[in-house]
């Protein structure tokens, strides 16, 4: 497993004034709410172990978003993710907070190998994305999804599935904005939930990579959430993530469906399900639950023919696992 270095670098700006420092507000908006801390799908990093006080929007001085595009001229933003046992990729559930569309361009969603070099803290050498590994355009921006809820966030799903085994970054490039004069910014959490371990980056300007940690002052990790693919394996064939094994049987279902899940410690349980636009559709805390295998029935009978995404929570957002299974009627 890799890890991520914690080293001192004073951030220069790429785009403006040698010596000048980054400066970032903090939007009016309030990602505050029942679902405030809900990191629904398989996040493997869990920096900090979640967010403990809620999802914050930074506004960039320079005008734009700490978490995407600005007068800086930031390219890329991407959110670090560790990985014990391999697994695949389906696509990402991305929270942006908002944008302001002048031109329609688009942006790339990307997954990286951590096989590059970032200025961190305190090391101008340290880990930070690489190659990429997937690359898909984002359609224009008037239709990504921005929300003040995380139940409306942007999902992408891609075209087709990777297959990670080695510690991953996934992010979005926005390069292709300036040319358009449009913005638009990711969530990120509260000042000091990443507990220094430089797990956000951002591409300036020149291709270089700085951790957000080193860049901004900010130590904070962004919302981006993969989303997992269980459906080829059963629980039996699964290694844990996050403590956690799921799998929804039959897949596709009709009219009935269950879920059996197994957890690796004693932890109160939740399930969620959610349909393909983010609306809640089930949110049931059982209670105690034992560690081993676990199985409930799901109230499909009335929910239409689609994609649909579970969550199961065992103890806290640290120890939560996502996918998707699908009702066709």
């Amino acid at each position: 497993m890799k890890r991520i270095s914690t080293l001192l670098f004073c951030a220069l700006l790429s785009t403006v004034a040698f010596g000048q420092s980054r400066a970032y507000e903090t939007s009016n908006k309030a990602f505050e709410g029942p679902n405030s801390s809900l990191r629904v799908p398989t996040d493997t990093l869990i920096p900090g172990g979640g967010p403990s006080t809620g999802w914050v929007f930074y506004n960039s001085a320079s005008g734009g978003y700490v978490g995407g595009n600005n007068g800086y001229g930031d390219m890329e933003k991407a959110q670090y993710f560790l990985v014990q046992d391999g697994y695949n990729i389906e696509g990402g559930i991305f929270w942006f907070g908002g944008k302001d569309v002048q031109g329609d361009g688009a942006v790339d969603f990307n997954i990286y190998d951590m096989d590059g070099t970032a200025n961190t803290t305190t090391d101008s050498t340290g880990i930070g994305p690489g190659t990429i590994l997937l690359s898909e355009s984002s359609g224009p921006v008037s239709a990504i999804d921005t929300a003040s809820s995380f139940d409306a966030a942007h999902v992408h799903m891609f075209a087709v599935q990777l297959t990670v085994m080695t510690d991953y970054a996934m992010g979005v490039n926005f390069n292709a904005l300036y040319a358009t004069s449009d913005t638009l910014g990711l969530v990120a959490s509260a000042d000091g939930d990443d507990v220094g371990f430089n797990s956000s980056f951002e591409s300036w300007s020149d291709g270089s990579w700085y951790s957000i940690y080193s860049g901004w002052g900010l130590d904070v990790f962004f919302a981006i959430f993969p989303i997992v693919d269980l459906s080829v394996s059963s629980i039996e064939e699964q290694s844990f993530i996050n403590g956690v094994k799921a799998q929804v049987y039959p897949n596709p279902a009709a009219s009935q469906a269950s879920l059996k899940f197994e957890i690796e410690n004693n932890a109160e349980v939740q399930v969620i399900v959610y349909d393909a636009t983010g609306r809640v559709l089930m949110n049931d805390e059982f209670g105690s639950m034992s560690a081993g295998s676990h199985e409930i029935k799901l109230p499909v009978e009335n929910w239409n023919a689609g994609v649909y995404y579970y969550t199961v929570i065992a103890g806290n957002y640290a120890h939560s696992l996502t996918s998707k299974f699908v009702l066709s009627k």
